[in-house]
């Protein structure tokens, strides 16, 4: 179940409506009954006029929230950052992003962005941007244990890494929101809707006032104007046949299980065991990949896992990630 704890609603200035809230319920759950017409002021809300379920609505600031930032933690490839009010630039790996800030990766190219921290744990969530795609960072807060973070995505892909304690990420695009309290989920644009997949983390979509629940191992889409589509099973990962765990990578070919659903499948390598330094993405249409070309990176190893994509658009859980050394070169 996705929720929003007091503590949070005191500072966070974001809240995904639900349905059955109210202004009323609103301003009670931030315990002050009279902050109903700051609620109604900020949200351009009449007398009388109540929130759309997917609304992301802004509550007066309560104090007591830590001011954060967002941090670019990993990159690979070219990204761009524009912060607000100015142009894009090169962004680099420890560059900190005010709230508003757009970030944009090339074809070919990865980033990953810290979000929001609970100040009392240190835990915080990760936003994984795929190849050609921009996501705006537009709030993060934290207070105490509680933790929340607003990303509006306009293009490509992005994902959430889990995390054992809960803070709330919320992903807009122009069709709806996709709502998670634990990460372990992904959102992508398609042409004509957004897809949603609970990796493992359970989400909440929502689009044209309708609310969707979907749990882990499912996925759904919602298109502008329309409530999100019924949950389907995501398919199952294929499981890693060769290079075997630990082995040298001598000559770069990949295989795996077949599966059944599958419409095709993709290919992962990186210098990082968490993948958030992504070396290659590769789509194939057969459980085997070997490279014409593929360009090493100065590192000890590399790791390389697979996804099955159905005949649905829907994409599996990755498969168990499998460690290969790289050789190194000998001066004789």
């Amino acid at each position: 179940m996705i929720t929003w704890s007091i503590a949070t609603a005191l500072a966070a200035e974001h809240r995904v409506v639900h349905p059955g809230d109210t202004v009323a319920s609103l301003a009670a759950s931030l315990g002050d009954a009279s902050l109903e017409a700051a609620i109604r002021a900020n949200n351009g809300l009449g007398s009388g006029e109540e929130p759309v379920p997917g609304t992301i609505v802004v509550f007066p600031d309560g104090g007591g929230s830590d001011p954060q930032r967002a941090v670019l933690t990993a990159s690979s490839g070219r990204v761009f950052v524009t912060a607000p009010g100015g142009g894009p630039e090169r962004a680099a790996v420890g560059q900190v992003l005010a709230e508003g800030s757009r970030v944009c990766t090339d074809p070919g190219a990865y980033a990953v962005v810290k979000l929001a921290t609970s100040p009392a744990t240190g835990l915080h969530d990760d936003l994984q941007l795929g190849a050609s795609t921009c996501a705006t960072v537009a709030s993060i807060v934290g207070l105490g244990e509680d933790r929340s973070s607003h990303v509006v995505l306009d293009q490509g892909d992005v994902s959430l890494r889990s995390v054992d304690a809960a803070g709330a990420v919320a992903i807009e695009t122009r069709d709806g929101v996709t709502l998670g309290d634990h990460g372990g989920f992904r959102v992508a644009l398609e042409p004509t809707a957004s897809r949603s997949e609970a990796v493992s983390g359970a989400i909440s979509l929502f689009g044209a006032g309708e609310k969707v629940a979907v749990g882990i191992g499912q996925g759904a889409r919602v298109s502008a104007g329309s409530a999100p589509t019924a949950p389907s099973d995501l398919p199952q990962a294929g499981a890693p046949i060769a290079p075997d765990d630990g082995s040298p990578l001598l000559r770069p070919s990949f295989r795996w299980q077949a599966v059944d659903a599958a419409a095709g499948y993709r290919v992962e390598v990186s210098t990082a065991d968490d993948f958030s330094e992504m070396v290659l993405v590769e789509p194939v249409e057969q459980p085997s990949f070997t490279p014409r070309l593929l360009m090493l990176p100065d590192a000890p190893s590399v790791w390389w896992r697979v996804v099955t994509v159905d005949r649905l658009g829907f994409a599996s859980p990755a498969s168990d990630a499998r460690r290969l050394v790289l050789p190194r070169p000998t001066l004789e």
